[in-house]
């Protein structure tokens, strides 16, 4: 059975450095050929639109997106997460 990883991002990246950190970590795993799946809460929505020179650490956000584009991986905007399954391996939330 394949399991996932899911990365649910849900801090303002003007605010923290997290955000920027889970792209990175999401893009380590899919650069080793795990299966992730990123979710993104609406306020951390700006982490894709915004000018990098406004996130908190957003120096190597563009790197990072460019590594999940490359594998088509799309984030979700979800308000949540919800894991009714076992199908994936770990949820890591930023």
């Amino acid at each position: 059975m394949n399991r996932e990883v899911i990365i649910y991002i849900h801090s303002n990246p003007t605010e923290s450095h997290k955000p920027v950190e889970a792209l990175r970590i999401a893009a380590g795993l899919l650069a080793s050929q795990v299966s992730v799946r990123l979710m993104v809460h609406p306020e951390a929505e700006s982490l894709f639109k915004a000018n990098s020179d406004d996130l908190v650490d957003g120096t190597y956000r563009d790197q990072f997106l460019q590594v999940l584009t490359d594998h088509g991986l799309q984030p979700e905007l979800t308000e949540s997460v919800s894991v009714t399954s076992n199908n994936y391996c770990i949820v890591l939330k930023f």
